[in-house]
């Protein structure tokens, strides 16, 4: 996918936003416009010190590993568009 917009409710980029993660205002914003429940809202990320910013404000997290994608997470199930 190159257009992450389709597949949630909100996004949200930081060069957009005028902040920085892993400050953790950055998240903070989010939670705050989406009335957002932390302890109920995932974070998912492939540098860990955004890992960290993120949990500085309460959020669950998953730190990406290399060469793992997205939709090879439990949690995370994208239908994929059939071949051809």
């Amino acid at each position: 996918y190159l257009n992450f917009d389709g597949l949630f409710t909100g996004t949200y980029y930081s060069h957009q936003m005028g902040e920085r993660k892993p400050n953790p205002s950055i998240f903070k914003k989010v939670i705050d416009e989406q009335r957002l429940t932390p302890n109920k809202t995932l974070f998912v990320e492939d540098t860990f010190r955004h890992i960290q910013g993120a949990q500085k404000v309460g959020l669950q997290t998953h730190h990406l590993e290399k060469g793992q994608e997205l939709i090879e997470l439990p949690f995370f199930k994208i239908n994929k568009k059939p071949e051809g």
